[in-house]
């Protein structure tokens, strides 16, 4: 049996016309806004820093010592709202300075204190407990090369310490 010619030339046009059609509207439908446009061509104006910590608590000497585990600077813009108020009594304020100028401040849950719900008979109940260890990261905004990021852990006590004060070199 042989195919006639005119079978195969019809079936190669109709592929080729429904390729090209499936990816003109794919392309389309996937085009990036011109948002995301600039975002791609200026990858420096706007980054997003990641930072990974372990935070202990020592319960004698009542200290508390934070330990910066990973740090991570990707291209995009920041668009998590921040806490404009303490989320409880026991927190963390955390800010960046960008070229020795406050640009962005937002406040944290403590890692190390928690308040846990329980059933109490018929009562539901809630409880603080101190933890001794905890890890945590913070997602904030930078620009431009010369940021600083500072820790600040307030306490319901009325205790106020600087945790981290370092410069973070974004590459």
């Amino acid at each position: 049996h042989l195919i006639q010619p005119s079978i195969v030339y019809r079936y190669l046009l109709s592929s080729i016309l429904l390729s090209v059609v499936f990816g003109t509207v794919s392309c389309s439908l996937f085009k990036p806004s011109a948002l995301h446009d600039a975002t791609i061509q200026h990858p420096s104006e706007e980054k997003i820093l990641f930072l990974v910590f372990r935070m202990t608590g020592d319960t004698l000497l009542h200290n508390t010592r934070l330990e910066l585990l990973q740090t991570t600077i990707t291209d995009g813009a920041f668009k998590q709202n921040k806490l404009e108020q303490p989320p409880s009594p026991n927190y963390l304020i955390i800010e960046v300075a960008a070229n020795n100028k406050n640009s962005f401040k937002t406040f944290a849950e403590h890692p190390l204190v928690r308040r846990v719900e329980y059933d109490a008979g018929n009562e539901l109940k809630s409880k603080i407990i101190h933890l001794s260890e905890g890890d945590f990261f913070v997602r904030l905004p930078i620009k431009g090369n010369n940021n600083k990021v500072k820790i600040t852990e307030i306490l319901e006590s009325g205790r106020r310490t600087v945790l981290f004060n370092n410069p973070i070199l974004s590459k």
